[in-house]
């Protein structure tokens, strides 16, 4: 589930950059770059959340899951759609359900502010990870793996990234809204039953 998942979300990147203006005429405005990463996380996020998470999409992926994953014959559009929106705490931020997801992003953004502040050392970082997680979420991280090394951010120096996704998160659902305003609840949930996406 995971893994089909990360690809909707990285399609929804996908999509935004797709959907930029890079012509002579474009250049300059809004349309011709990125506007933040939170706006670049919520076209993703709209395409994880709001479409592959909804009811809709599973009456029109089911089908097709059903043709090219044969052993996935068994599971109903229902049993998908409960797949996409368990409510479990866990480790991975990646896997997280959208009511601990959030917790997950405080728990890095408070790292982040602590190390540069002077307030912890990078070696407390672990210990610290298992404290909050055991305290916020009620698990026990028991490898750095499945704790504070599972993401690539802080390697490559994105540090202050992962608020980006809570406003991503927070925009997706203000655009869905805006959408289904304009559009029509009955009319926009119809076509993403459809596969009418475009």
């Amino acid at each position: 589930a995971e893994g089909f998942g990360a690809t909707i979300h990285e399609t929804g990147h996908s999509l935004y950059e797709q959907g930029r203006d890079l012509s002579e005429e474009g250049r300059g405005l809004p349309s011709s770059s990125a506007l933040s990463m939170g706006v670049h996380e919520s076209q993703s996020l709209l395409w994880e959340r709001m479409v592959l998470q909804s009811r809709e999409f599973w009456d029109y992926a089911t089908p097709k899951f059903h043709k090219r994953f044969p052993f996935t014959k068994e599971a109903t559009a229902d049993d998908f759609y409960a797949t996409y929106n368990r409510v479990s705490p866990g480790f991975i931020r990646v896997e997280a359900d959208e009511v601990t997801y959030p917790l997950h992003v405080i728990l890095r953004y408070d790292i982040e502010r602590a190390l540069f502040r002077g307030d912890m050392e990078v070696d407390e970082v672990p210990e610290y990870w298992r404290f909050r997680m055991k305290s916020d979420l009620g698990i026990d991280v028991t490898t750095d793996n499945e704790g504070c090394l599972q993401d690539i951010h802080w390697a490559f120096g994105a540090i202050g990234y992962f608020p980006s996704y809570t406003l991503g998160a927070i925009i997706a659902a203000q655009l869905f809204d805006a959408a289904l305003a304009d559009i029509g609840t009955h009319t926009l949930r119809s076509q993403i039953s459809r596969g009418e996406f475009g």
